[in-house]
């Protein structure tokens, strides 16, 4: 399993204030945040939400961005062990069809690898 962790990003998020996590921050003018495609170069991001217990709109955004980013560079992203109340907002608004969503990282590292 360790062979895979090093391709791939692991962004653990512990709220939806820490969303985006650091790791897909870009420094700069506002502009170029704006278009700073959460991820950076990386194509396989597994997003661990298994702290987080609130998605507002901003989030869902943020989150569906950073996916269509990377899925144009032929990559994918997965949700990680949403909890139940978060879980529910991805499935009530749709996200599940778009971005997979497990709970195990074994089964998260298959989805970005394959």
């Amino acid at each position: 399993m360790s062979q895979h962790l090093v391709a791939i990003l692991v962004a653990v998020v512990h709220s939806q204030a820490d969303w985006p996590p650091a790791q897909f921050r870009r420094t700069g003018r506002n502009r170029d945040r704006k278009r700073a495609a959460p991820g950076g170069s990386q194509r396989k991001v597994i997003v661990d939400l298994e702290q987080v217990s609130f998605l507002a709109s901003m989030g869902i955004r943020t989150i569906i961005m950073g996916a269509k980013a990377i899925n144009l560079k032929g990559g994918r992203m997965v949700l990680l062990r949403p909890t139940p109340d978060v879980e529910k907002v991805l499935t009530t608004t749709g996200i599940d069809t778009l971005i997979s969503i497990v709970h195990d990282l074994d089964a998260a590292i298959g989805v970005v690898s394959n």
